[in-house]
Order: structure tokens, then sequence, then C-alpha cells
């Protein structure tokens, strides 16, 4: 297994680099592989939606949240400049500017269960007034993955949508 550490010390490995008989003792799997976000936000304690650190135009900050988990995003947020607004206003998320802001709110949430719950059920509480925008993303996704066939993807998009649907 190959580990890094960050400037902090902090281990962390890629998913890509994970052996197939994975101990399970990583704490922090960064993910530089395709189709798998859904699978670890339900896993994860805490979800940095990384995509946002770039003008990319954002990620989709709801996806983790619609697994009740505290969402950590970057300042790129233009096309859901609403959502990010929510989560930050109803204490489920919170904008990252650097490595710094990071490192300071995973160490802040992961160092209380009771954090780490309260701040998930309000990220959920923000996904499901904005569930409707989540579903027509789940279609898009849905569209993509049939154009690809993706059965894990489709799979694990299915589940996504039947969650979400009202």
């Amino acid at each position: 297994t190959t580990l890094f550490r960050s400037k902090t010390g902090i281990p962390y490995i890629l998913k890509s680099k994970i052996p197939e008989e994975n101990d399970s003792k990583l704490k922090i799997i960064i993910l530089d592989t395709l189709g798998q976000l859904s699978a670890f936000y339900k896993l994860s304690d805490v979800s940095f939606v990384g995509g946002t650190l770039k003008p990319f135009n954002g990620h989709n900050i709801l996806e983790p949240a619609a697994f009740n988990k505290p969402v950590l995003f970057g300042p790129y947020i233009n096309n859901v400049k609403d959502v990010a607004e929510d989560l930050i206003k109803s204490g489920g998320g919170r904008k990252i500017y650097n490595a710094k802001d990071l490192e300071q709110a995973f160490n802040e949430i992961l160092s209380d269960e009771y954090k780490i719950r309260t701040i998930g059920e309000n990220a959920y509480l923000v996904f499901r007034k904005h569930k409707q925008s989540a579903i027509k993303q789940a279609d898009i996704i849905e569209l993509y993955e049939k154009n690809t066939n993706r059965s894990e993807e489709r799979r694990v998009g299915k589940e996504c949508r039947s969650r979400w649907s009202p």
C-alpha cells in the first residue's frame, strides 16, 4: 500500500493505489477514479467536494448531503450558489479556501460524533429542500450511465434515486 503524507504529516492514499486485500484501516482516501463518489459519500463521516477548488463551475454539493454527511466545499460554486448558501446558513456545510481551512474543518468536525451527526442532519434538510434539482441531476447521471454502460454506477444511481424520490 502506497501511503502519502500531507505537509502536515496526515497520511492518505489515492483510491487507485488501494490494493484488493485492503485492511480497511485507511482514514483518508482521495478519489482519483471515476464513478465512485456516491458509494464513498455513503461510507464517509465528512465529505469534501474537491471539484469546487478550481473554476470548473462547481460539482454537486448536494450529493453528500443526501447521505446525511457534513459537506465541505471550495469557493467555485457558481452553479450551486443557492445550495451552498443554504448549507452554510443551516450549519450543514462549510466553504473551504485552502489546506489549512480543510484541516481545521476536518479536525473540528471529526472530533465529536454528535457534531458529525448534527451537521449531517442539517445538510440532509438542505438536500430535502433542493431534492427536485437532485432528482433532475440523477436523471442526467442515469442517462449518462446508460450511454456508457457502467453497471455499478447505474446501480448506485438507482439506489440514490429511490432515496431521493418523493
